[in-house]
């Protein structure tokens, strides 16, 4: 009763695993649809069917060409004691199954229509883009420090602006429950129909702004002032990620092959 039951738990979660990184997957480079609760376990149980049967196929192929290879699935469920005499091919069986389903999942939802080829899809606001890790990036990418802070420009909806340091923010993405908190220095406003003036000769230390009243936002961000800036290093290509993933799979298929022909 208990090799069954773990190996029904075992064989379960050999299943779940693939279908929790194919949505993990999806939802990186595909837009959010809003599904219930139902689609999304079902399309998790779907997408772990549909790959796991892929990767034991795959396997199954190249274990025709060589049974030493990897382990024999119909030993394995029938022979109490298999698993303990081949301990070593079975996990290095279990670990090429788990690579080929970490590795189809990506390949097919990168090379297929609804990916978008031109950003890719972070479960987080912009303010946490585009005030942190967008210029941190940038600036590594040309390598240079990251900005010492950012300077924004907000208008609220009654249409009064604000300037000022970025002070914090609220990382959540419900805009009505996140405020904005702009700091000195050059902490200034501009009220409608008036000139631009100065908070902080009355005292004022920061506006915090709530998300929901905000119209527009203007970001500066301002780099360390370290004398000349150093030398930009030349930018690699990069080989997009769908063209990565094909060669990864293919790579893996090939080194399978290999020890297969070698095996022979």
């Amino acid at each position: 009763m208990v090799p069954s039951t773990a190996g029904g738990l075992a064989g379960l979660l050999l299943i779940l695993a693939p279908g929790i990184w194919y949505e993990l997957i999806r939802q990186r480079s595909r837009p959010g649809r809003g599904d219930s609760a139902f689609v999304e376990v079902s399309r998790i149980l779907l997408a772990g069917v549909l790959v796991s049967l892929t990767a034991l196929i795959l396997l199954g192929g190249f274990r025709a060409l060589d049974p030493r290879l990897l382990a024999d699935p119909q030993a394995l469920l029938s022979q109490p004691g298999y698993l303990a005499a081949h301990l070593g091919l079975v996990a290095w069986t279990v670990a090429w199954f788990l690579v080929l389903t970490m590795t189809i999942p990506a390949v097919w939802l990168y090379n297929t229509p609804g990916k978008n080829a031109h950003a890719e899809i972070r479960q987080e606001s912009q303010w946490v883009s585009y005030f942190d890790r967008i210029p941190r990036r940038d600036a590594a990418d040309q390598g240079l420090p990251p900005p010492e802070f950012t300077y924004l420009q907000v208008r609220t909806a009654s249409g009064v602006l604000y300037r000022g340091r970025l002070a914090g923010y609220d990382n959540g993405l419900d805009l009505d429950a996140r405020e904005l908190t702009l700091g000195r220095p050059h902490l200034i406003t501009k009220p409608v129909g008036e000139p631009w003036e100065s908070l902080e000769p009355d005292g004022w230390s920061v506006v915090i702004i709530r998300g929901n009243e905000i119209k527009d936002i203007h970001v500066l961000n301002v780099v360390p002032d370290d004398g000349p800036a150093p030398a930009r290093r030349r930018r690699v290509p990069r080989i997009p990620a769908h063209s990565r993933l094909v060669i990864l799979l293919a790579l893996e298929l090939l080194a399978l092959g290999q020890l297969a022909a070698l095996g022979r």
